[in-house]
């Protein structure tokens, strides 16, 4: 039988029944029951393989099929895809008849909207796998070399580790690969790069970013790392210099006008920033309007922007925002025939921004949408989700990776309080009751070290 697609997700290479799935003899019977234009995708955890464990695997992938390709999708996992037809995977996604428009909806469930949610993945390409694999040895169902040493390395080091081992190889580090020619047609590396950071690749995004030669487009994505880092004056001054560079880059402006919105929506700010949002038109101007009318309770003009708001595409950095106003005045609809509905396309708007950014004001929209829908479980859901994120944030600021600075300690722990109360106050049923407790003493967690934090930071 010849199938299009065959995936191979065993457990780790050592174990009884897995360990020759990751063999010549299992690969090459793979190959043989594909279509001709069948792909193969190999499961590896790369923390239980070293770098001649991993050679030694894209060099058995490589003798069994044509072209070979590494992609990262989370920090732990890898996935090599084969075939012996051409993988010309991102320049199809990027194309204007591409799946994405064809089965958008089903794409958005995968959490991919745009090429950039699986370009940013790509390690390596066909002409990266060779160079790293060549010259290693195969493995084979005689000398089992994964399931002879996999356990013995299990690495729990950092990122960097990999892309050292990776790095004179990396698909986006080659001038004249073909993932490089295709930014600027049909993919960005704005979204790139913010991709990378949100998905925890963001040692591979540090080693990008120098390459990229247009340098306003550079000081961008160093301004999204900055922002990544907490680091607020940094990424104010990356951005500017971009807009004296190119006073109309739309990524820069509108990072400029999104990490002030508050600011600006109540006449406060810099003159210099007030005089760039002066100048905004069309989507740009319609998150301005929205984000007052919000302050304002004004939900119903709020709700007059979203034909506006709804030309944001997936490949655009405001594209999360735009669903994020689109989102809350559905959260306050009233009239009970349109609430149910609305509050269900609130959630799906919020879930499609999700897929791309995480924010925890997305999040706690999507908590107000379920309850409105009397979703207990969604309600649990998204607190959990917002507790993992920021006991995430903790853990990266205790290691230096990421700075609160006195707005950011202020902002996160109005936002546990009122999480932590919203919660109290619902009645959940017996199924949920001691999942949602659970999830309280977590949050309530997470706002003691938050506050033991904020307490060290200010004697310094």
């Amino acid at each position: 039988k010849k199938f299009d697609i065959v995936v191979s997700q065993p457990s780790h290479p050592w174990t009884a029944g897995a360990s020759h799935l990751y063999t010549r003899e299992f690969m090459s019977t793979v190959r043989d029951h594909l279509n001709q234009d069948g792909v193969f995708l190999q499961w590896i955890n790369w923390r239980y393989v070293d770098k001649a464990l991993l050679r030694s695997l894209a060099a058995t992938l490589q003798d069994a099929f044509t072209n070979v390709r590494l992609y990262q999708h989370s920090p732990a996992v890898l996935h090599f895809v084969a075939s012996d037809a051409p993988l010309d995977i991102e320049s199809a996604l990027s194309s204007k008849n591409s799946v994405f428009n064809r089965y958008a909806n089903h794409f958005a469930e995968l959490g991919a909207l745009a090429p950039e949610d699986v370009a940013y993945a790509l390690l390596l390409d066909e002409s990266g796998v060779r160079s790293f694999a060549r010259g290693a040895p195969i493995t084979t169902d005689n000398f089992n070399r994964l399931a002879m040493g996999a356990r013995l390395v299990h690495e729990d080091s950092a990122e960097e580790k990999l892309l050292a081992d990776l790095q004179e190889h990396l698909a986006y580090l080659q001038p004249a690969s073909e993932i490089r020619a295709l930014v600027g047609n049909g993919i960005e590396w704005a979204r790139l790069i913010e991709r990378m950071l949100n998905t925890g690749l963001q040692a591979y995004a540090e080693l990008i970013v120098p390459t990229i030669e247009d340098p306003v487009q550079r000081l961008v994505a160093e301004a999204l790392i900055h922002r990544h880092r907490g680091e607020s004056e940094k990424m104010q001054t990356a951005l500017w210099q971009a807009i004296e560079l190119d006073p109309q880059s739309q990524d820069a402006r509108f990072l400029l006008i999104r990490s002030r919105l508050g600011s600006l929506t109540r006449g406060e700010g810099s003159s210099r920033l007030r005089a760039l949002a002066n100048t905004a038109t069309g989507i740009e101007s319609a998150i301005i309007d929205g984000w007052r009318f919000g302050g304002l309770n004004d939900f119903a003009s709020m709700s007059r922007l979203d034909t506006v708001l709804a030309t944001a595409t997936p490949d655009e950095l405001w594209y999360a925002t735009a669903s994020q106003l689109r989102a809350q005045w559905r959260t306050r609809v009233s009239a009970p025939r349109l609430a149910e509905r609305a509050s269900r396309e609130a959630v799906e708007l919020i879930d499609r921004a999700l897929a791309i950014k995480f924010s925890y004001e997305l999040m706690l929209i999507r908590l107000a949408a379920t309850a409105k829908n009397n979703d207990e479980h969604g309600m649990v859901e998204s607190a959990n989700l917002i507790a993992q994120r920021i006991e995430e944030k903790v853990v990266r600021a205790q290691r230096g990776e990421y700075r609160f600075d006195e707005l950011a300690f202020a902002t996160t722990m109005n936002q546990l309080n009122s999480i932590i109360e919203f919660l109290s106050q619902q009645s959940f049923s017996a199924g949920q009751k001691q999942a949602a407790a659970r999830v309280v003493s977590e949050l309530d967690a997470q706002l003691r070290m938050l506050n033991k934090m904020y307490r060290v930071s200010s004697r310094r």
